[in-house]
């Protein structure tokens, strides 16, 4: 035991060292000189040890090395008992320690916060160190505390990782009625890290597509491992009518509504469609094989579909019929002869297409008196596709030769013998 020696004038001022634990207290009384009174207690340092007067005891503060002095009867004047004292760190191996709060798997080591006790006494940070072990996937993890600064030793302990909530969801799908039904997808939320799905998910929908309304997704049988708790979340395809853009309808008429000999088809666009069908119907409603060639009145109703919109659109039509003119030729001939043979023309006629009937040509005149008389053309036919106009013709009579003078102005009367004078 290593000490210090006063001399007061007859007695040896000597008093052991002394050696604490960090928080362990001890009466001041214990510490004595034979014969003296010991009073005025100082600390050099009472971040090691505090001296409360009051209750007459040394507190261990801190761990380190101090000296404390009292002042002493019988000695020399000014002089002063001096004890070193040494503190040393406080054994932790019986405090409690506990987890607090509670913890999930995120795929990374988890160390976590711990409550250490030494019987009412709460310790700090400050007083030990927490380390883990075992302490990533879910389960049951272990740590350890360890003391520094005023404590030494370890406590061990354990906590629990729960798993981590994963979502995987059906992604929700819009089609429009009629076409093909979109593949089914899903997300996945929650994974931690490089973390992947063990299981991909079973996905489903009873829907075919020709059925407006919504329709479940339904997502099964998705996994992760252990270190997760798979929570399914079903989706809805959504079935929508197309969109009506037939005011958006562009409709071509055919070049030509008169008869021609060639079919009358209309045409349509629309942005958004992509096919069409062209439905010709005739004037009783009898639906046509093509597009009409024959004169008469017709509708045809357009209806075209794309991805996500429809048009449609009925037009009323007439196919006119094609003008015909039949003309008759002018004709000469000299009074009294024979009415000669009367002929036409046609103009109008298409694609080599001739008369079913040829007209009847007439003129009100036996061809004795001079004069200018009507070669009338009547009652052709060319079939419903012509519209028929009738141009009369001339059949000029003039007068008959003379047979004695040349004059144009003279008149001549030709006597026949008839063999009964």
């Amino acid at each position: 035991m290593k000490g210090k020696t006063y001399y007061a004038k007859w007695i040896e001022l000597t008093a052991a060292d002394l050696t604490m634990t960090y928080g362990d207290e001890k009466p001041l009384s214990e510490i004595t000189v034979a014969g003296l009174t010991l009073d005025n207690w100082a600390s050099d340092n009472e971040d090691v040890v505090r001296i409360d007067k009051a209750a007459g005891k040394l507190i261990a503060t801190g761990v380190g090395e101090t000296t404390i002095t009292a002042n002493a009867s019988l000695t020399k004047s000014g002089e002063k008992l001096k004890v070193t004292v040494t503190v040393s760190q406080k054994a932790i191996d019986d405090a409690t320690a506990a987890a607090t709060g509670t913890y999930t798997y995120t795929g990374a080591a988890i160390t976590p916060t711990v409550t250490v006790k030494m019987g009412e006494k709460t310790l700090t940070e400050n007083d030990y160190t927490v380390t883990a072990s075992n302490n990533t996937n879910a389960g049951t993890a272990n740590f350890t505390v360890t003391g520094k600064g005023n404590y030494e030793g370890t406590v061990t302990g354990t906590f629990t990782i729960a798993p981590a909530t994963l979502t995987v969801t059906a992604d929700d799908k819009t089609m429009v009625v009629g076409g093909t039904v979109p593949a089914l997808t899903h997300t996945v939320k929650g994974l931690k890290g490089k973390d992947k799905l063990t299981n991909d998910p079973i996905l489903s929908c009873d829907a075919d597509g020709t059925q407006i309304g919504s329709f479940t997704i339904t997502i099964s049988g998705a996994a992760a491992g252990d270190n997760y708790t798979v929570t399914h979340v079903n989706g809805t395809l959504t079935v929508t009518e197309k969109a009506d853009v037939s005011g958006q309808m562009t409709v071509t008429a055919p070049a030509s509504l008169v008869y021609d000999g060639a079919a009358k088809a209309y045409t349509a666009a629309c942005a958004g469609i992509s096919q069409w069908i062209y439905t010709y119907k005739d004037a009783q409603g009898k639906i046509l094989e093509a597009a009409p060639v024959n004169a008469g009145a017709y509708t045809v109703t357009i209806s075209g579909t794309g991805d996500a919109s429809f048009a449609q659109k009925t037009v009323n039509f007439t196919i006119e019929k094609a003008p015909l003119t039949i003309q008759a030729k002018d004709q000469t001939i000299r009074a009294g002869k024979d009415l000669p043979e009367f002929t036409y023309t046609v103009t109008g006629l298409v694609n080599g297409e001739k008369l079913a009937k040829e007209p009847t040509l007439t003129c009100d005149t036996d061809g004795k008196t001079p004069g200018e008389y009507p070669i009338v053309p009547s009652n052709a036919d060319a079939g419903n596709n012509y519209e028929i106009s009738y141009v009369a013709g001339t059949l000029t009579v003039t007068k008959r030769a003379s047979s004695g003078g040349s004059s144009a102005d003279k008149e001549y009367s030709v006597s026949v013998d008839d063999g009964k004078n």
